[in-house]
């Protein structure tokens, strides 16, 4: 059965990356690959293969959940046959991995990334909790409010959130979760002005990348004291002459070669 199987699907038995398998190439019809599907899976060495297999069906990715193993679990989540029913399963898995996995999925609900939200002890679950696409402007704020860094983080981050979650993380104790507020789509005129003041260089120069910032923003950012921050202002899509003009008599050589260099825009 196992050398079937490697002909019709590749080397089993690997907890491979996804780029390692093409999973196009295995060109079985939905008959025949079920019926290896349902060999392998009592095989210890394709297993791991099988289940990632675009053909499993619900009662394989079933199986596979109460396999001893945590890389077949793992991509049993994965797996895009796997339902909400899967996820509700996977999200009590005792391994962290699978859990992450599980609430990765697109068919999460609700329910689901609330839970992960709410009781999962492993901070990267909390965040592939809320990097969901499902995950609604509560759970965003629940996010905000996390007590890790990196959940707080990538919930700002979330292209969902508004202009109080913005306001919120600006006012984060920690740089990276203020950086994202401050260069976040829907960041507005007032975000940007109170990032601009920010006692950190770093969260300054992400506000005056942002696209929103405006022709005040830059005549601001070009009497910041870090170079880097005059810089990255002159290089904004909406500096204008004046701007430019200004920067050509910067004391730092760098914001003037930045400068003459965009000057030629303006030619």
């Amino acid at each position: 059965m196992k050398e079937e199987f490697i002909r019709q699907f590749g080397k089993p038995g690997v907890h491979f990356p996804e780029h390692e398998v093409d999973l196009s190439s295995w060109g079985a019809t939905t008959d025949q690959a079920i019926h290896l599907i349902n060999r392998a899976m009592d095989d210890s060495e394709s297993r791991l293969t099988a289940i990632r297999h675009p053909k499993a069906t619900v009662d394989h990715i079933t199986k596979a959940l109460g396999d001893e193993d945590a890389n077949v679990r793992y991509y049993a989540i994965q797996n895009p046959n796997a339902t909400g029913d899967h996820i509700t399963k996977a999200l009590d898995d005792k391994d962290w991995t699978v859990r992450e996995s599980a609430i990765s999925n697109k068919k999460a609900t609700v329910d689901h990334i609330s839970k992960a939200l709410n009781n999962d002890r492993i901070w990267m679950v909390r965040a592939s909790a809320v990097r969901n696409p499902n995950a609604t402007k509560d759970h965003i704020s629940k996010a905000l409010n996390d007590e890790n860094v990196k959940v707080r983080a990538v919930a700002i981050r979330n292209p969902n959130a508004t202009v109080d979650h913005i306001s919120k993380a600006l006012n984060d104790e920690n740089t990276e979760v203020r950086e994202s507020a401050a260069i976040h789509p829907n960041a507005t005129v007032d975000h940007i002005t109170k990032a601009l003041t920010d006692k950190t260089a770093d969260v300054r120069f992400y506000a005056i990348r942002n696209p929103n910032a405006t022709k005040d923003h830059i005549t601001k950012a070009l009497n910041d004291e870090n170079w880097s921050i005059r810089a990255k202002a002159i290089e904004h899509s909406n500096a204008t002459k004046d701007h430019i003009t200004k920067a050509l008599t910067d004391e730092d050589e760098e914001v003037r070669l930045v400068a003459q260099k965009r000057l030629k825009d303006f030619k």
